[in-house]
């Protein structure tokens, strides 16, 4: 997260903290000890009360505001798998509109989802009350949102659910993927962190849809919270979100080789109009359960009648480490 430096001081350099909590302390400290500074002045001095108010009261306010607001937030971005912060005009006037956090939290937790059942590589049927959101707090011109995923004795595998482990290394990619784009990091560093190409697509498509538009009144959105181990220095922006829409529409296969050209048989169950995305599930392999799908505009036509069909998609395969295929870059659509 981006930690807030008003209020430190400037006479003894600040030093460097780990996370926003420890620099949110340290401010409290310093500013007890600077009001505890002002009393020692005052009654050197021979002041009075009056003296003694106005001479504290910028740094009351300030120790007020720490604890007030800056504290809370810090705390909730330490405890929080994924902390969101939004600023913007929209978020200005005062409280947000229940439709803006109702699209906010249903988007969130929808990519967030979507990223982790490609990581999991299992059909998951589960509805999305699988991942809990909680408000952690809201201040004048920004908005934080704190997601919480579900603990292991919430189920009944435990650490074992794969669900709440593909969740976890969703938030990963979320933050990698995030930091490829709006730090310019290269394609290269971005498949070591994240060698499986499904979620990669999964997690460019979910940075673009938590990216803000240029008409929604958010001007920036900073990815933070413990699950982002990999986290981006800056924050998204209208601009993340047209790059990464760039990313998607122009997504081609990094491989051509013919041992890469696959078919797979099964029944198309989700597709993403828009994105030009498809899940295969039911597939009739020993290798893959389900699969993510990538076609051209070509199939804008007929991707429509796809839906619940059982299909034969020809394609070239993006393997993952293992030599599994995860990613298919479609070619020809056919009834089975």
């Amino acid at each position: 997260m981006d930690f807030p430096t008003s209020g430190l001081g400037e006479a003894t350099p600040a030093p460097r903290f780990d996370t926003w909590l420890e620099q949110a302390r340290y401010k409290a400290r310093v500013l007890e000890d600077q009001l505890f500074a002002v009393r020692r002045y005052v009654e050197d001095a021979d002041g009075d009360e009056a003296m003694l108010d106005a001479l504290s009261a910028p740094i009351r306010g300030l120790i007020q505001q720490v604890y007030a607001e800056e504290l809370p937030m810090a705390e909730a971005d330490v405890s929080a798998d994924l902390m969101l912060h939004y600023t913007g005009p929209a978020l200005e006037a005062g409280a947000p509109s229940i439709s803006l956090l109702t699209r906010l939290f249903t988007e969130t937790r929808a990519q967030v989802r979507n990223i982790a059942l490609a990581v999991s590589h299992v059909t998951d049927q589960r509805p999305e009350t699988s991942f809990d959101l909680s408000l952690s707090v809201y201040g004048r011109g920004s908005l934080y949102i704190g997601f919480s995923l579900p603990s292991p004795d919430s189920t009944l595998l435990g650490e074992g659910d794969p669900l709440i482990q593909a969740a976890r290394e969703a938030l990963r990619a979320l933050g990698a993927v995030s930091r490829e784009i709006t730090d310019e990091s290269s394609a290269e560093e971005l498949e070591d962190a994240i060698p499986n190409p499904a979620v990669r697509d999964a997690a460019l498509q979910a940075v673009r849809q938590i990216a803000p538009s240029q008409q929604s009144g958010i001007e920036s959105v900073r990815l933070g919270g413990r699950g982002l181990t990999i986290r981006p220095s800056r924050p998204l922006t209208p601009a993340t979100r047209g790059e990464a829409q760039r990313r998607l529409q122009v997504s081609r296969p990094r491989q051509t080789s013919p041992e890469l050209r696959r078919a797979f048989v099964g029944t198309i169950r989700e597709i993403d109009l828009d994105d030009r995305r498809l899940n295969l599930r039911r597939i009739e392999s020993d290798v893959v359960e389900r699969l993510r799908c990538v076609y051209t505009s070509e199939f804008d036509g007929t991707a429509r009648d796809w839906l619940d069909q059982r299909v034969v998609v020809h394609g070239t395969a993006e393997l993952d480490r293992d030599g599994v295929p995860r990613l298919l870059h479609i070619a020809d659509v056919t009834p089975a």
